[in-house]
């Protein structure tokens, strides 16, 4: 029983460091996916924003 008993201790110990190595990399795809998004964001703005002044550029000079 003693043997048994180690046993699932180690397997419990084995879980939970898994468990909080597959949490953290979650955690940083997350923050990773987010950082990503913001910059996509933020371009895809800047891009809009060009747009706007091309058109009105070209309406002050037609």
């Amino acid at each position: 029983m003693k043997i048994l008993d180690k046993n699932s201790k180690a397997m419990q110990s084995l879980l939970k460091r898994d468990y909080r190595k597959s949490i953290k990399s979650i955690q940083d795809t997350k923050t990773e996916t987010t950082r990503l998004n913001e910059e996509l964001h933020l371009t895809g703005q800047e891009s809009l924003l060009f747009k706007m002044y091309d058109l009105e550029e070209e309406d002050l000079f037609v």
